[in-house]
């Protein structure tokens, strides 16, 4: 009897071992589905991320695409700017140049007056008259000065002179 007690249980046991099998079987279906879920879930999350790493990009390009232009366009200001007080400068340069040349010319014009008027005056500066303005080895000498000269000199002749002898 017990040969034939044991061959049922024996038999339930397999049947057991066979539903374990499933359950198991099931199991790594079930953990399968899962994993399956889990990649489909990461590959989302990456493609979203790098949908927004893109964006991301393409507004920071956009962004420094924009900087560029506006750098470009001050720049582009600054050099009218630069070109513009350039400008002026040189236009305030001509003006004083030639207001010097009129005062100049005026002056000469003044002076060759005067001299027309009293041609035994004077001159107040007569260094303008000479090529350049600064002959410390030039001398120029006035009316008053050589008659002073020749005052001396003709004492010397007439008194020293036969002084000596």
């Amino acid at each position: 009897m017990e040969f034939w007690e044991n061959i049922p249980q024996q038999k339930k046991k397999k049947k057991k071992k066979k539903k374990k099998k499933k359950k198991k079987k099931k199991k790594k279906k079930k953990k399968k589905k899962k994993k399956k879920k889990k990649k489909k879930k990461k590959k989302k999350k990456k493609k979203k991320k790098k949908k927004k790493k893109k964006k991301e990009e393409e507004e920071e390009e956009e962004e420094e695409e924009e900087e560029e232009e506006e750098e470009e366009e001050e720049e582009e200001e600054e050099e009218e700017e630069e070109e513009e007080d350039r400008e002026r400068e040189d236009r305030e340069r001509e003006d004083r140049e030639r207001e010097e040349e009129e005062e100049e010319e005026e002056d000469r014009e003044r002076e060759d007056r005067e001299r027309e008027e009293n041609p035994f005056k004077e001159r107040k500066n007569p260094f303008k008259e000479t090529l350049f303005h600064f002959r410390p080895a030039k001398i120029l000498i006035t009316q008053a000065d050589k008659s002073i000269i020749l005052c001396y000199i003709s004492f010397i002749i007439n008194v020293i002179r036969p002084w000596i002898k």
